[in-house]
């Protein structure tokens, strides 16, 4: 889950509850429509903070990965 969504400044990125007995660490892929990535970070908890930063505006894709690379999710956000 996504929010702010849109988003001018940073966003939120919570994790589904599916993925909350998923081998740590997971990864979060932010790239564009044309796959360019972005943004690549791990993280541990439930949510984590980002900030806009270097992110073009426009449609974003977010790629939730676990510790073995596997695609666990795959959710959209909106930079301003």
């Amino acid at each position: 889950r996504v929010s702010p969504n849109p988003f001018a400044d940073w966003f939120w990125v919570e994790i589904p509850e599916f993925a909350s007995g998923v081998r740590r660490p997971l990864t979060l892929e932010v790239s564009d429509l044309t796959g360019r990535l972005f943004l690549k970070t791990n993280f541990e908890n439930q949510r984590i903070r980002l900030e806009r930063g270097a992110l073009p505006a426009g449609m974003l894709l977010l790629h939730l990965r676990d510790a073995s690379g596997s695609v666990l999710a795959i959710g959209r956000a909106v930079a301003r």
